[in-house]
């Protein structure tokens, strides 16, 4: 499923960036967020 998937992304991301870049938008999707510097 889509979650499944975010869910990897998100795990595979954290390690390489801090913090959250995968927001979940309710009732609309995903949102990618640059993360801060």
């Amino acid at each position: 499923t889509v979650d499944v998937h975010i869910s990897r992304i998100r795990r595979a991301l954290k390690t390489a960036l801090p913090g959250s870049v995968i927001r979940t938008v309710r009732s609309a999707g995903y949102s990618l967020e640059k993360p801060d510097d």
